[in-house]
């Protein structure tokens, strides 16, 4: 690789895999954009097969040989980044061996690592730029509670937490748990305040947690994300500006004011090009599980658009399991075919009857992993109940497949906002939440009430719309499609996606 004079990247993003995919996918592309650019992956061990499995898709997708050796994965002999004290000797020895070989021209750290900044920028042999990966909703994300609170001055709330730190005897680790009552530091902001966030409706601070009071991130990741943002030269971020248009400017005049001053570059949606090369890998995937020869019955049975999809992402499902399992009898009653990506020992946890009901149903397929965007784009899939994630949420949109939302936390909250609210290309499912989720929503100027009953109720109400009521879905269809179109243009030529990632070239190349 040291022989190729482009530009170089090293590139380190944290283990979970909706923050590692959309990464792989934005390296392909840039591999895509300049034929002489060189990328080193740095992943912790446990990734590496998933990965490199990813990267195969991804070259697929850019019209790219998979034997290019232009991007190389180096593992870390690790399981997670994190915490700090576990990950950083590890990572500082491959780091450094990896740069003997070439020094990069660009780093693309994922914010949550800030930590490892200051070390990177010591081994430079010149000066070292510093890309924050951001593969949240970043400008709605930072603007809902707590973080829009502590986001001016992260180091008074280190200060705040440090004091408390003292008084109770706990550590930065223990502050990730609710019960800890340095984790008061971080509660203590949501108390219910209004928030005004650009192409938002008014919001309660309640709203941006749905369900346990709250979920939170520990305070140590939350220093560490903060301080990434700040201390970075120039920002990348996954979502899309048609998505947050109005967020990404009001963000870029408040970096304006920050030490660095830097850049934000939207470089999504980072969804895989349908290459017939990429549908081929992706159908393999579905014929093993038996999803594809599902979805095709129900087209048969059923016609278009008759199934729904159901996605937590690769960890997380409801906090409540017993709200899951009364929308579940709910499109059975209603006779709506659904997949569902499920883990064994969720489906093992499953009610005896509804287990039963599932099984005798045979509109039911459950699997602990699908190819989403295979199973999105399959005429079968009308809808997808989605925890909205932002690659979901994307991913879902830029198919033409209307949602309904089920956030959970972190910017969850904002984007089914805005994909039920702003941008009328859903509904969101709102009595299934709890803890500070049952506090009033000024967005919708109802308080819920978290009870099962209520629960039947609006999920009766919300798939009747869906599945059943012709003139309503055609509404939402056409906004659907208004945004599908949108979103799809960014990576075209001057799409605005791909004018951001050749900023980040032209960035590279400045003195």
């Amino acid at each position: 690789m040291s022989e190729v004079q482009g530009f170089h990247i090293v590139a380190v993003p944290p283990n979970e895999w909706g923050h590692m995919r959309p990464m792989i996918a934005f390296l392909s592309r840039m591999l895509a954009l300049d034929p002489s650019l060189t990328v080193v992956l740095i992943v912790a061990e446990s990734a590496v097969e998933r990965s490199q499995l990813e990267l195969s898709t991804q070259l697929a997708s850019e019209g790219i040989e998979t034997a290019d050796v232009r991007l190389k994965i180096v593992s870390v002999p690790i399981t997670v980044f994190w915490p700090a004290e576990k990950y950083l000797p590890s990572l500082k020895k491959v780091y450094a061996q990896v740069i003997e070989d070439r020094q990069p021209d660009l780093a693309l750290f994922e914010s949550m690592i800030h930590p490892f900044y200051d070390f990177a920028r010591s081994m430079a042999k010149k000066p070292l730029k510093i890309a924050c990966w951001l593969p949240v909703a970043l400008p709605s994300f930072s603007s809902i509670a707590p973080i829009c609170y502590i986001r001016d001055d992260p180091q008074g709330y280190v200060n705040q937490v440090e004091e408390l730190m003292k008084t109770e005897g706990t550590s930065y680790m223990e502050a990730s748990n609710q019960a800890s009552p340095a984790s008061s530091a971080y509660l203590q902001h949501i108390n219910g305040r209004r928030i005004r966030i650009p192409g938002f409706p008014e919001m309660s601070d309640y709203e941006g947690f749905p369900q346990e009071p709250p979920v939170l991130l520990p305070v140590a990741m939350v220093v560490d994300w903060l301080f990434g943002i700040r201390d970075a030269d120039v920002l990348v971020t996954t979502t899309a500006q048609a998505l947050e248009r109005l967020g990404l400017e009001a963000f870029s005049h408040w970096l304006k004011d920050q030490p660095k001053a830097a850049r934000i570059l939207s470089v999504g949606p980072l969804t895989s090009q349908r290459t017939p090369e990429v549908v081929r890998k992706e159908k393999e995937q579905a014929d093993a599980t038996g999803l594809s020869s599902f979805l095709d019955r129900m087209v048969q049975e059923k016609g278009d658009k008759s199934v729904l999809y159901i996605c937590f992402g690769s960890v997380l499902l409801p906090a409540d399991p017993e709200m899951l399992y009364a929308v579940l009898r709910v499109l059975l009653e209603l006779g709506v075919p659904y997949v569902m990506v499920m883990s064994d020992a969720a489906v093992a946890s499953l009610p005896p009857d509804l287990a039963l009901a599932t099984k005798q149903s045979g509109l039911t397929f459950v699997c602990p992993w699908a190819p989403q965007q295979y199973t999105l784009a399959h005429p079968a899939i009308g809808w997808f109940l989605s925890h909205c994630g932002l690659n979901g949420t994307l991913e879902s949109l830029c198919l033409g497949v209307p949602m309904i939302c089920w956030p959970l936390f972190a910017d969850q909250p904002v984007l089914s906002i805005l994909v039920s609210q702003v941008y009328g290309c859903g509904y969101e499912l709102t009595e299934v939440r709890r803890g500070f989720g049952l506090k009033y929503r000024a967005s919708t100027g109802k308080t819920p009430t978290g009870e099962i009953e209520e629960v039947v109720k609006e999920a009766k109400e919300v798939f009747q719309k869906a599945f059943f009521d012709k003139d309503e879905r055609a509404k939402i269809d056409t906004n659907v499609d208004r945004m599908a179109n949108t979103l799809n243009a960014a990576w075209d030529k001057g799409g605005e996606a791909r004018e951001d990632a050749l900023a980040l070239l032209d960035f590279m190349s400045r003195e």
